[in-house]
């Protein structure tokens, strides 16, 4: 049988209230520009965020 323990009991010394870390994964599509909307209209308490994309293609000629 799986017993699932508190994140807190598990390593007594993580603050599971703390504020997270927040990455946004393709940050500059329409997705991760909306959950940055989502995110500053809430006021949402993080301690970090990292925004995460791929770069950008080469210029056509």
């Amino acid at each position: 049988m799986l017993t699932l323990q508190d994140p807190a009991e598990a390593q007594p010394h993580l603050n599971v209230a703390a504020s997270p870390v927040v990455a946004i994964v393709g940050a500059t599509g329409a997705v991760g520009v909306e959950l940055l909307h989502c995110l500053e209209a809430r006021n949402f308490p993080l301690s970090r965020l990292r925004l995460l994309a791929s770069p950008a293609p080469p210029a056509a000629p």
